[in-house]
């Protein structure tokens, strides 16, 4: 059989042709085979490779071998038909070749949104800063242009990097931006301070407040004209409009409250606290006044300046009180608002730490004045006994529920049957219970631990609504609930009836056997039961 290696390592020149004798197919073999017995792939004919299968090629030099098919080409060109007749055009000129494009950088990508953004920003301020409140509000227009102006520059600067191939664009962008910026506050005047706006004369209290009036400017309004440039008073004038030409409708008034050299962090305290302190409503709001000043309109509060002052007091020192203008001047002092070292506030043996907790219960911050009450409440009183309780209540007056709940567990300890407490407390009470709002525990347990007799119909009332809630602290009043269970005692439900039970076999004596006794031939038995332990309670401390 005849087998072509593909790694064969014959030259294809000394090959030989060989023809099977069976079918007439060629093929190539080596020089070794010669002489060879080989099959036929084809036909698988078997044959001897000798000369008579051999194909062997004639040799014949160039020239002497005609080849008929060689005629077909021609030896002379010939010759070529007529020339077609085209209309010639022009080629279009080459393009000019363009400039290679880079790729844009992603910090210039920034920088260039950066500038843009800024000045938007910046701009929507300018447009609404200036509404009550704003940012802007009570700001001068010398303020507004500088920060106008420096806004287009750091955006002129911002895009000017974003550009370094550009700079012309950059130039005439960063120019927009500035004239844009710059016109705003001119287009905008919303919240500027008013040079000529002065308010109606209000009256002040009378009372023992420091006073300032025209005697000590000049005649007439003329003598606060620089007071009112340098706090911006138009915003109060505009609130002391909204009461009328009196500046007062109702017994309320607006007062403004000239915060000085107040720090920003501090400021949001001493707003909340005037808020809670005042009753002030919910239009009252706090102006800047740079560098670090603030104008505190308060609505709808009292036109007693005098009490208003002492409030001041808290956090910092009042040198006036314009009466003409309706405005309390303060300096804040800002040290008031520096906390203790907690370690001295913690430790119950510290010698200072109930100076420090007093001082803390002072300040006009609810949540670290919470905390000074929840650290007293857990102490023996020792020192400060009267100040702190008389602390402790104008932050029950004060506080919401959660400060409220706090300062009665604190007087469980602390307070004394001279200082107050108790009816503070019973009031608060009655309050809650008459607007059905929940009652917080801790509030009759002061009650309670103090014996209030006047509490007892308060009580009563909150068992008759949850008897099982109630009861046992109901029954810590001891014999001054008998009279107020024995009445209408039948005509209790039965969950009721078995509490009073469990109470009058607890506190009652012999004149609460024969009421009990009434109800024992209808009582179900479970009632019957308790009734009867009842009586048997009564009977054996007689």
């Amino acid at each position: 059989m005849l087998v072509v290696l593909m790694d064969d390592p014959t030259p294809e020149t000394e090959m030989v042709t060989i023809r099977c004798p069976g079918c007439g197919q060629r093929f190539k073999v080596g020089p070794e085979l010669e002489g060879r017995m080989v099959e036929c792939g084809t036909c698988d004919h078997r044959f001897r490779v000798e000369e008579s299968v051999m194909i062997r090629a004639k040799k014949f030099y160039p020239g002497e071998r005609r080849d008929p098919s060689l005629q077909r080409f021609s030896r002379v060109p010939l010759r070529s038909g007529p020339q077609p007749d085209f209309d010639t055009v022009d080629p279009p000129p080459d393009p000019s070749p363009q400039a290679m494009v880079e790729p844009i950088s992603p910090l210039r990508v920034i920088l260039g949104f950066a500038g843009v953004t800024g000045a938007v920003i910046v701009a929507l301020v300018l447009m609404f800063g200036g509404s009550p409140g704003g940012m802007l509000d009570g700001a001068p227009m010398a303020k507004r242009l500088i920060l106008g102006g420096f806004t287009a520059g750091i955006a002129w600067v911002l895009l000017f990097l974003a550009n370094p191939t550009q700079r012309m664009k950059a130039v005439l962008g960063g120019a927009a931006i500035a004239a844009v910026l710059l016109s705003l506050p001119f287009l905008f005047t919303q919240g500027l301070p008013s040079e000529d706006g002065t308010p109606e004369t209000v009256a002040g209290p009378d009372g023992p407040v420091e006073e300032e009036g025209a005697e000590a400017g000049g005649p007439g309004d003329d003598a606060f004209a620089e007071l009112k440039k340098e706090m911006g008073y138009n915003k109060m004038a505009e609130a002391l409009e909204t009461y009328g030409i009196d500046g007062e409708s109702q017994g309320k008034t607006a007062v403004g409250i000239w915060l000085r050299d107040t720090r920003l962090y501090n400021k949001e305290q001493i707003v909340d606290y005037l808020m809670r302190a005042t009753g002030a409503g919910e239009r009252s709001w706090a102006y800047s006044r740079p560098p670090s000043d603030y104008l505190m309109v308060l609505y709808d509060v009292s036109p007693d300046l005098g009490r208003i002052r002492k409030l001041c007091e808290r956090f910092g020192t009042v040198p006036r009180v314009i009466r003409e203008l309706q405005v309390i001047e303060v300096f804040v002092d800002n040290e008031r608002f520096v906390q203790g070292p907690l370690a001295k506030l913690q430790n119950p043996e510290d010698p200072s730490f109930y100076e420090l907790n007093r001082r803390e219960l002072d300040s006009i911050d609810l949540h670290r004045a919470s905390a000074a009450v929840k650290r007293l409440s857990a102490v023996e009183p020792r020192l400060f006994r009267t100040d702190i309780v008389r602390r402790m209540l104008e932050l029950f007056r004060e506080g919401d529920l959660d400060m409220k709940r706090e300062v009665a567990r604190a007087l469980i300890v602390w307070a004394q049957p001279e200082d107050g407490a108790v009816a503070l407390v019973r009031d608060e009470v009655r309050s809650r219970t008459n607007a059905d709002e929940p009652v917080p525990g801790v509030f009759v347990e002061f009650l309670v631990k103090n014996r209030d007799a006047e509490s007892v119909p308060l009580i009563h009332e909150l068992w008759m609504k949850e008897a099982s809630e109630w009861e046992a602290v109901y029954g810590d009043m001891g014999g001054m609930v008998e009279d107020r269970l024995l009445e209408g005692f039948a005509d209790l439900e039965p969950r009721q009836q078995m509490s009073a039970a469990r109470l009058l076999g607890r506190v009652g004596t012999g004149k609460s056997v024969g009421p009990l006794e009434a109800v024992l031939p209808d009582a179900v038995p479970e009632l019957r039961v308790t009734i009867e332990q009842a009586i048997r309670s009564i009977e054996g401390r007689e």
